[in-house]
Order: structure tokens, then sequence, then C-alpha cells
């Protein structure tokens, strides 16, 4: 008797079996089908995601203001803190002066682009023409712009109210203009000095004025071009191995220069 309730439930249990597996099979397929990369983070990515290049700019509380122990004359005040409306600083230095005034004029536009940025952000010769950045933390690996936790600047020598109207992509919000300053220093030891102190242990009042980046033109003239670029290394100091904002600041002063 035992025997024939064995041969009677065993397939019996064994199609339950099946049609379980079937069942947890489909929902997988089907969750995989549903799962879109363009929305979802979690999704596998068909392809390497275009990720633009950024600068990494400083947040507004942090940006490089005239202090105590910041005495340039040609940052801004102090009290722009309050309002969020402080500029992103940028330092030039070098021997050739003329040749880092030009590369100054040019190394920030005055207004954007729109007729090479208008459809998508995943033109990247167009947003090249641009000068985008981020003040996010430096990700582990190349994510598309609308997964990052902050805003996307727009570095420009000068914002108006109504940049947004042109500006593109609808998935990458909000935005922000962000008024580019780019000054020049008499030599490097000045751009040393100030970069030091822009860092919190590098002052007595633990205060932190930073810089998007500097650059030491050294010899370049017309027909030599020879750059040293400082970047804020603190942003790879967390322990995790991130992709640092360099090759923004490498690719914005390399296309500036045209040899003579």
């Amino acid at each position: 008797m035992r025997t024939n309730i064995l041969l009677v439930c065993y397939p019996t249990l064994l199609c339950i079996l099946i049609v379980v597996f079937q069942h947890v099979y489909d929902n997988v397929i089907k969750h995989a089908k549903k799962c879109d990369p363009k929305t979802n983070f979690n999704c596998p990515t068909p392809e390497i995601p275009v990720t633009p290049p950024l600068l990494q700019v400083p947040r507004s509380p942090y940006r490089a203001v005239r202090t105590d122990f910041f005495l340039f004359n040609d940052l801004p005040d102090e009290s722009c803190r309050r309002n969020g409306s402080c500029p992103a600083t940028i330092l030039l230095t070098g021997k050739n002066h003329s040749l880092g005034e030009i590369l100054a004029g040019t190394m920030i536009t005055s207004s954007l682009n729109t007729s090479q940025i208008m459809a998508s952000y995943n033109d990247l010769g167009s947003v090249a023409a641009n000068v985008l950045g981020s003040s996010s933390m430096p990700p582990q690996y190349l994510i598309p712009l609308k997964f990052l936790d902050d805003i996307i600047y727009l570095v420009q020598r000068q914002c108006t109210n109504n940049f947004l109207t042109n500006v593109v992509d609808p998935e990458v919000d909000p935005r922000e203009c962000v008024k580019g300053l780019v000054l020049w220093r008499n030599d490097s030891t000045l751009v040393n000095d100030e970069l030091y102190k822009g860092y919190y242990k590098g002052n007595l009042h633990g205060k932190i004025n930073e810089i998007i980046a500097a650059y030491d033109f050294l010899n370049s003239n017309k027909n030599n071009f020879n750059v040293s670029i400082w970047y804020n290394s603190t942003y790879g100091q967390t322990g995790d191995n991130v992709l640092l904002r360099i090759p923004r600041s490498v690719n914005l002063i390399m296309k500036k220069y045209e040899p003579g």
C-alpha cells in the first residue's frame, strides 16, 4: 500500500517542483527584460555608459575667498558665502605672463554653446565646448550624469538668469551656473602657499578655501607648451579607488593652446 502511494505521489511532487521552478525562472527573465539601465542604475548595462568629463568644482561654502589668511585682493569677499554666490577659482602662473593672459581669457566660455550641446550629454565632443563640473565625490566607476548625487554646474565667465532656458537634457536636473574666476599669480611659490593655506590643516582657523585647479606654464611660449597642473588630491584619500576628475583639467588647458 505504501509503495503504491509513493508511486502516485512521486510524479505529482515532481510536477509541482517543475511548475515552481518554471514560475521562478519566468519571473527572473521577465524582471531582467523590464530592467532598464536608463532608469535603474542597478540594471545590467549593455555598453559602457558615456560620461562627459567634469571639473571638480568646490562646494559653494568652501570656494576660495578673501580672508585674514588669504589676502589676495582679486579674490571675492567672504560675504558671498552667505548667499552662495562665490565664484570657483582657477590659478595660473608661469614665466610668460602674456601667454597666461591669453589662455586665461579663453579657458572658460562667456556663454553656453547651445549650437553644440542641444540634444544630449552623450555627445562628448559637443560637451567639451562648454565647461561642466560637479562638487560630488568622485565616483568609483563611470556612471551616467543623471545618477550623480549632486548638481551639474556650468562654469562661465558670467552667469545670466536665463541660462537654463536653452540647457540640454531634462534628465539631468537641477543645474546651476557658476562664475569661473581665472587669476594670475607671479610665481609657483605663491600658488603653492595659496593652495596649502586653503587646506583646512594649512591654516590656524581650520577653514577651507578650495581652488578648482592651478596651472604653471613654466617656460611655455608659442612654440613650446610645458605645463604643470595642481589638483586636489584629498578626494582620492578616502580609502576607495575613485576616478579623480583630473582629465577635464588637463583637457581644459590643452584645447586652448595653439602653437604659433
